[in-house]
């Protein structure tokens, strides 16, 4: 198991941005941006 003890963000949106960087040649930066827009809606 995943320990995200002290994580800004919840496990799920973590999660999220691990999938994004794994799956899709992103830039910390592209990630930075995608986790701010799931967290605002």
């Amino acid at each position: 198991m995943i320990s995200l003890k002290g994580c800004y963000f919840p496990r799920g949106v973590v999660l999220y941005a691990v999938y994004f960087y794994l799956r899709y040649t992103v830039s910390y930066r592209d990630l930075e941006e995608i986790m701010a827009a799931v967290t605002d809606t």
